[in-house]
C-alpha cells in the first residue's frame, strides 16, 4: 500500500503545473475545480479521467509547495481536503479479487461478500468527506465526482432487490448505483 507522501509525489512536467497556476489565478480555485470536472466528464474512458482529476490536484499541491503565496488559506485548505480524500478511497477501497463468469457459487458469495464490505468501507468514507465538505458546493462536488469514478472501478454490485423490474434495470446496468448510494446516506440523515 502507497503512503499518502508517496501518492501525493506523482506529478506531471513542469509546463502543465505552470498551465494550472495560470488557469487558477486566471478564473479561481472553485472555478478550476469546475473545470477539471467537466473536462474528465468528456472522456471517453474513466480511467483517463480518474487520471485527469487526480494529477491536477497533486499538481496544484506541488505548486504550492513550492510558492505558498500564489493561493489563499481557504483554497490550500481545499486541497488538502481533496487529496486526503482521493487517498483514502484509491487506498482503503477496492479489492484485487473479480467475478467471473461459471464461477463456482461459494466462491462467488464470498466474493460479493467482500464487496459488499468493501461498499461499506467506501461508504463510511464518503460520509466523512460529506461531513467535512459542509456548505462547501463545489467542494462536495468534486469529491462525489471522483468518488464516483472509483464507485465505478470497483465494481460495487447492487443489493438484492425484491421489486423484479429494479433487478431487470440492474442487470442490463440502467440503474445509478452511485446515486443509489448518495441517497441512502441522505436517507440516513448524514
Amino acid at each position: 500500500m502507497e503512503t499518502y507522501e508517496e501518492y501525493i509525489s506523482h506529478k506531471t512536467n513542469i509546463k502543465d503545473q505552470k498551465l494550472l497556476l495560470s488557469v487558477i489565478q486566471k478564473f479561481g480555485f472553485d472555478e478550476f475545480l469546475s473545470r477539471m470536472m467537466s473536462l474528465s466528464e468528456s472522456e471517453d474512458d474513466s480511467h483517463d479521467a480518474y487520471d485527469a482529476l487526480r494529477l491536477s490536484i497533486i499538481n496544484v499541491n506541488s505548486i504550492l509547495q513550492n510558492n505558498p503565496n500564489e493561493i489563499s488559506k481557504t483554497e490550500n485548505e481545499k486541497i488538502s481536503i481533496l487529496l486526503h480524500a482521493m487517498y483514502e478511497f484509491d487506498e482503503h477501497c477496492g479489492i484485487s479479487e473479480e467475478l467471473r463468469p461459471n464461477m463456482p457459487q461459494e466462491e462467488e458469495l464470498r466474493i460479493l461478500k467482500i464487496l459488499d464490505s468493501d461498499r461499506e468501507k467506501f461508504k463510511q468514507i464518503l460520509i466523512k468527506y460529506i461531513k467535512i465538505c459542509g456548505n462547501d458546493e463545489i467542494l462536495f462536488d468534486f469529491i462525489a465526482h471522483f468518488a464516483k469514478l472509483i464507485f465505478m472501478f470497483n465494481g460495487y454490485q447492487a443489493p438484492m432487490r425484491n421489486d423484479p423490474l429494479i433487478a431487470l434495470r440492474d442487470s442490463m446496468g440502467l440503474n445509478n448505483l452511485f446515486v443509489e448510494l448518495l441517497e441512502e446516506i441522505n436517507d440516513e440523515n448524514i
